[in-house]
């Protein structure tokens, strides 16, 4: 099933282009400062709601990275957008890699921010699977149980953690089955990533226990042109330290530009 996604679209027609693809279970509204930052900087910014999460209806049938990439690579069609930069959190970053494997010769540069290039483990899937009975079960509320304090540490300003809380509780019951799915089933992406020729910027929070800091090592290690920055927080450093974040995009996309 194809999906028209909801967007922003911010910044100069004329500027490069670059996507902004957000976690799971969040929304775009969690690259706002980045946002703000790329298109005041003359960079014309998309941030689409991905199937299932807000304000994207969820898909039919089982979740799969294909069908998230295949939104993306329409949204760009539809906005015009022959080439451009891909920015991918968490996972965002595994959709971005899907994307990568589809059509790397439209890729003019890939952000991989709190992610990792390798697949679930057998426990992992494990995990996902448990994730999605209680999902089903108690709806997301379970997410919220399981996921927001990994998410954020604990000095990250009260009204940030509210916020992520919100935008979880929206979450539909569908849209979370089928992005748990679709992670449990992504494939390894390390080939795809040395196969890339564009410039790479890997960003991971410091105190990221979901996609550690070695984690990010490893896919700066692995791509052929690549910059590492470590910045403060947790897993979801967009929100937590949202300047350091925009500070390391804005050098990449101007290396883009």
């Amino acid at each position: 099933m194809d999906l028209d996604l909801p967007h922003t679209d911010h910044g100069p027609r004329a500027g490069l282009p670059i996507l902004l693809l957000h976690g799971f279970p969040l929304d775009h509204g969690m690259w706002a400062a980045q946002e703000r930052a790329l298109a005041a900087a003359g960079f014309r910014v998309l941030a689409p709601d991905l199937r299932g999460m807000g304000k994207a209806p969820p898909g039919k049938g089982p979740g799969s990275m294909g069908a998230y990439a295949g939104d993306v690579l329409r949204l760009a069609d539809r906005a015009g957008l022959r080439r451009f930069a891909l920015a991918g959190f968490s996972m965002g970053g595994y959709v971005a890699f899907e994307v990568a494997r589809r059509a790397p010769e439209r890729l003019l540069g890939l952000a991989l921010v709190d992610t990792r290039m390798e697949p679930d483990s057998e426990e992992g899937r494990r995990g996902r699977a448990a994730m999605m009975e209680k999902v089903r079960q108690q709806g997301p509320q379970a997410l919220v149980d399981a996921m927001l304090s990994k998410m954020l540490s604990n000095s990250a300003p009260s009204e940030a953690v509210e916020r992520v809380r919100a935008t979880m509780m929206r979450t539909p019951i569908d849209g979370a089955v089928q992005a748990l799915e679709a992670m449990a089933a992504r494939p390894d992406s390390t080939a795809t990533l040395r196969g890339l020729a564009c410039p790479v910027l890997v960003v991971v929070g410091e105190q990221d226990a979901l996609t550690p800091p070695d984690a990010a090592r490893a896919m700066a290690q692995a791509a052929r042109d690549a910059r590492l920055v470590v910045v403060p927080g947790a897993h979801l450093t967009p929100v937590e330290s949202p300047d350091a974040v925009a500070e390391a995009m804005l050098a990449w996309a101007r290396g883009l530009a």
